[in-house]
């Protein structure tokens, strides 16, 4: 799964119950691949119109197993979730359920 980015169309409809709270938890349990410096969110008009301080930032990837496939997803997944209305894949959305 790649980056969500302005201008570009993503999945979008409401989100499996409990899924936005389970990645938030995943953000501390399931973090790989971190970078140095900070990943925004695209979408936030903060970004735009404001102080960086208070935008949603990511600096990691969670990954998580599911059907014999490790996922991979920028960290910021739980907040594009809950704010923008992003449906990740199925079997994203599967791997990350069966988790809990």
């Amino acid at each position: 799964m790649g980056r969500l980015k302005r201008g570009k169309p993503y999945a979008k409809g409401v989100a499996p119950s409990g899924l936005a709270e389970v990645l938030n938890r995943m953000r501390r349990t399931h973090r790989a691949q971190q970078i140095r410096g900070h990943h925004s969110c695209p979408f936030c008009a903060s970004r735009i119109f404001g102080s960086r301080a208070g935008h949603p930032q990511g600096s990691a990837e969670i990954r998580v197993m599911g059907g014999g496939v490790a996922h991979a997803a920028p960290e910021l997944i739980a907040h594009y979730v809950e704010a923008h209305g992003y449906v990740p894949p199925t079997d994203f959305i599967r791997a990350v359920l069966a988790a809990v």
